[in-house]
């Protein structure tokens, strides 16, 4: 699923760009990955998008191996060691917050909370990056009691964006994924009072 999901995420991101909701062209600005273990999206995506990227990781074994592997990369500067419901982008200016896998494991009250501490790491005219497995048949969340992690359904993150204060500028399914498992959506969310939400995009 590695190259499916990179490749997607690189069409959603141009999707943005053609569209004008994100502003930076191609290898410019500056993102942050949020949750980036080893950082296999900063290798394989956000490092090739973005001028500088910046990546955070609560395990500090994970995050040593990414500044390991990036030691030699210009684009990749900053490694932070810090927990999501600890993390505070306040005085930051990203132009993309990307955050990938890891609002599973967040309770609805605790990821309001980080994603209002997010929104305020933006640059004037960024966006916040979610991609994540989201229910898409049924109304009812699914919870993996193995990892105690929750995958909620499309109306439920919309909830918690706007409790959030964030809007869905784009948002596009995840193409060839398994059937087996929950499909992945991508939201690109912008705060509610930076204008009106632009054109969505579904993919079957």
């Amino acid at each position: 699923t590695n190259a499916p999901d990179l490749r997607e995420s690189g069409r959603f991101v141009e999707l943005l760009r053609r569209s004008g909701a994100l502003a930076t062209a191609k290898g410019d600005g500056a993102a942050v990955d949020c949750g980036a273990g080893i950082g296999r999206v900063t290798g394989g995506l956000l490092r090739h998008q973005f001028g500088q990227v910046d990546l955070v990781e609560p395990n500090k074994r994970l995050l040593s191996t990414a500044e390991r592997d990036f030691k030699d990369d210009e684009r990749v500067k900053r490694f932070t060691a810090c927990p999501l419901q600890d993390l505070d982008l306040t005085g930051e200016s990203y132009d993309c917050v990307w955050i990938q896998w890891v609002l599973l494991y967040l309770p609805d009250d605790d990821l309001v909370a980080f994603l209002q501490r997010c929104k305020r790491g933006l640059q004037t005219g960024g966006l916040i990056c979610i991609k994540e497995n989201v229910v898409r048949d049924g109304d009812s969340w699914i919870v993996d009691k193995e990892d105690n992690s929750v995958s909620r359904t499309d109306a439920q993150y919309k909830v918690v964006f706007e409790r959030a204060g964030l809007q869905v500028a784009h948002e596009m399914q995840q193409t060839c994924w398994p059937k087996r498992l929950i499909p992945v959506m991508m939201y690109a969310l912008r705060p509610m009072d930076a204008g009106e939400a632009g054109l969505s995009e579904a993919s079957a």
